[in-house]
């Protein structure tokens, strides 16, 4: 399909090119038209790419392309002031008026009064939010405490996966608050449930792939999907894996599907970053990350080479 979820970058780009390329042959076309038709139909263009860039996070197809609808509105709107008798006037009155050395410098000083109230605003919402915890986290548990070891377990046809072994980190103090004001945050309180402390000896795929014994890099889980015989699948059971990806298609987080009711309720079960493990709904975690599901007819999800090594999380036993 020509506009995939699976290449939101490539997506959202060709919308822009194309975008921008018709909007190049409307005012080309248009150059002989008188300016009430001129105006009327930038005036369309500007409405209608406005609408797609309101549209667009609800809608899957185009859910990465507000930006690019959002420029090319902007771009119709340039056009259509250009477009308009009085611009010149206009721009001459705005010119003369910024000459003036007290213009200027009010709006520097507004700006920068506007920054430093709106500074400790953005702040606090980020922190009530949780979502400092959540950037990127999926991969990065936290920063080491001590220089990790490396241990290398194996996918089932035989390629080696490199593990970190991080076992006997305590939780820090920062990794508790983030998730004490995660659980408060009014917006996720009512959807999640906690089902292990914070830990930042594991992350999300290494509770999926290891257990939670060790560090499961996300750039290997593709790997993992593809040479350990996992599908995708449209419709989750439980005992599936959920994957979240990143606008360039990038592993971000995985959890294991704890239950699949007929109606369509989905509750998922993931370590978060450093903090501790949560039972959820599939859409708590980063609001607007795309998520896929996952199956395999072996059994459970653990990676080979984890016989000797004792768990530092409890066990996922999830099996089929």
């Amino acid at each position: 399909m020509f506009l995939s979820t699976s290449d939101p970058d490539i997506t959202a780009l060709m919308v822009l090119g194309v975008g921008a390329a018709l909007l190049g042959l409307l005012l080309l076309f248009g150059a002989r038209w008188s300016i009430r038709w001129r105006c009327l139909v930038l005036a369309a263009v500007t409405l209608l790419a406005a609408g797609l860039a309101l549209a667009a996070p609800q809608v899957e197809t185009i859910r990465r392309c507000r930006v690019p609808f959002l420029i090319l509105a902007g771009a119709s709107a340039v056009c259509l002031l250009l477009a308009l008798p009085f611009p010149d006037r206009l721009l001459a009155r705005i010119v003369k008026l910024a000459d003036r050395p007290y213009v200027p410098g009010l709006a520097l000083l507004g700006g920068g009064l506007f920054v430093l109230l709106a500074w400790p605003w953005y702040v606090e919402r980020i922190a009530q939010s949780g979502q400092p915890a959540l950037d990127g986290a999926a991969d990065r548990p936290g920063e080491e405490d001590r220089s990790p070891i490396y241990r290398t377990l194996w996918t089932d046809e035989g390629s080696d996966i490199r593990v970190r072994d991080l076992r006997g980190q305590k939780a820090r103090p920062d990794d508790v608050a983030s998730e004490e004001k995660l659980t408060q945050y009014r917006e996720l309180a009512m959807h999640l449930k906690r089902t292990a402390p914070a830990d930042p000896s594991y992350n999300c795929h290494g509770w999926n792939f290891t257990a939670g014994r060790y560090v499961v890099d996300g750039a290997d889980v593709d790997r993992i999907l593809i040479e350990n015989g996992y599908v995708e699948v449209n419709t989750p059971r439980v005992g599936d894996l959920i994957i979240y990806r990143t606008r360039d298609t990038h592993v971000s987080h995985s959890g294991v599907v704890q239950a699949a009711a007929e109606d369509g309720l989905v509750l998922v079960e993931s370590k978060w970053t450093s903090m501790g493990r949560f039972l959820h709904l599939p859409e708590a975690y980063e609001s607007g990350t795309p998520w896929h599901y996952y199956r395999s007819p072996r059994a459970g999800h653990l990676l080979h080479g984890l016989e000797d090594a004792p768990p530092s999380g409890e066990r996922n036993t999830n099996q089929r």
